[in-house]
């Protein structure tokens, strides 16, 4: 080794952290005995085994989603009061044009309906011609006979209603037979209910036995109130 390097090493006081040989043979020397050194240790002691990988999870297979709405509708379904044919364009509640029934309309395509405690009742509008009441009293009576039955009773009825047609164009529109008046019908479980709406003068009270003679004393209930809005609600009930 140079003296420069030797003094080098020296000053820096690594003397005792190398090992200085004084030529090449005593240092290839050195280094073979080193080696002869580690050989007689063994290879270094294994560590603490590894833990094994976790597997990955498993899959999971979602379930299959409903079939989406835009596959189930427009749909067709039959009213369940009255059996029209309804176009669904989508999900939501929607009303039957001809009972306006209300009905719910699912995304899943499943309908129900709101059906009321009872029927409405069959409505008409009618004018004062005398084939007009010949019509009403013979619709009441068939509604009454699948009622009441075929006896006194309906045929009691027919006649009221008849009588009070007649008089509400002679006593509340005065013989004009181009007015008009709503009739409804509303058959029960063993009563037949009958209201007479007009829009003409309004009727005194004190003379409704002379104006309805049949009606107001042989029926089971008979009543008749000024309209809120001018003319006379007329109702009547006949029971089996």
């Amino acid at each position: 080794m140079a003296a420069k390097v030797k003094i080098m090493i020296d000053m820096m006081g690594m003397t005792d952290h190398l090992l200085i040989c004084a030529g090449e043979t005593e240092a290839l020397g050195k280094l073979a005995e080193r080696a002869g050194q580690a050989a007689a240790w063994g290879p270094p002691a294994a560590g603490p085994p590894r833990a094994a990988a976790a597997a990955p999870p498993a899959a999971v297979t979602a379930p299959a989603a409903p079939a989406a709405a835009a596959e189930l509708y427009p749909a067709a379904v039959a009213c369940g009061a009255c059996g029209l044919e309804i176009e669904l364009p989508s999900p939501g509640n929607w009303k039957c044009p001809r009972c306006e029934v209300v009905l719910a309309a699912r995304a899943d395509g499943s309908v129900s309906f709101s059906l009321p405690d009872r029927r409405p009742p069959l409505e008409l509008v009618l004018w004062g011609a005398p084939e007009a009441v010949e019509g009403l009293k013979r619709f009441a009576a068939a509604v009454a006979e699948r009622v009441l039955g075929n006896g006194q009773a309906a045929a009691l009825l027919a006649a009221a209603v008849e009588e009070v047609a007649r008089g509400i164009v002679h006593h509340a529109y005065h013989d004009d037979a181009t007015r008009i008046f709503q009739v409804a019908i509303e058959p029960g479980e063993a009563e037949v209910q009958v209201q007479l709406a007009d829009h003409g003068s309004t009727l005194d009270s004190s003379q409704l036995a002379s104006y309805f003679p049949t009606a107001s004393s042989r029926l089971a209930a008979f009543e008749c109130r000024p309209h809120p809005r001018g003319g006379n609600v007329i109702r009547m009930v006949a029971r089996a």
